[in-house]
């Protein structure tokens, strides 16, 4: 009961909203702003899940954990989302599968962060780029 009035106010667990058609009009800030609205959408089916051991609520975290991993989850997301905060409370989750996802997940995102700033200081280096510039350049690829 408590996963179907989750569900009903954050919206349709399994709704994919969609993107534009390929063209001029679809930007990467479009993928930004996309990547924002599902992780909100996904933290929100967190944190409704975190009151309950039921075995719907434990397969909902894991498919949510699952998602969650799919989206380029760089500073800025984490900073506007604080996504990063929730997985780490996962990661002390009674369910051993739950805490593993949590853990791996996290782990993953450190090493795209990591993989980024190495991206970021070579554009630095041998670009003689500012720290800004080669920030705003590696954003775009």
């Amino acid at each position: 009961v408590q996963l179907e009035m989750c569900a009903a106010a954050i919206g349709d667990v399994t709704s994919e909203p969609s993107l534009p058609e390929p063209g001029p009009r679809l930007h990467a800030g479009m993928f930004r702003h996309r990547t924002l609205n599902e992780v909100n959408h996904n933290l929100a089916l967190l944190r409704c899940q975190a009151s309950s051991s039921s075995a719907n609520s434990l397969s909902v975290t894991v498919e949510v954990l699952d998602r969650l991993s799919d989206y380029v989850v760089d500073h800025v997301v984490l900073e506007k989302t604080a996504v990063g905060k929730e997985i780490a409370k996962l990661k002390k989750h009674e369910n051993q599968e739950i805490a593993r996802r949590a853990e791996d997940l996290q782990n993953e995102w450190k090493r795209d962060f990591a993989l980024r700033k190495q991206v970021t200081e070579g554009f630095m280096e041998k670009g003689g780029l500012k720290k800004r510039e080669a920030r705003e350049m590696e954003e775009g690829l």
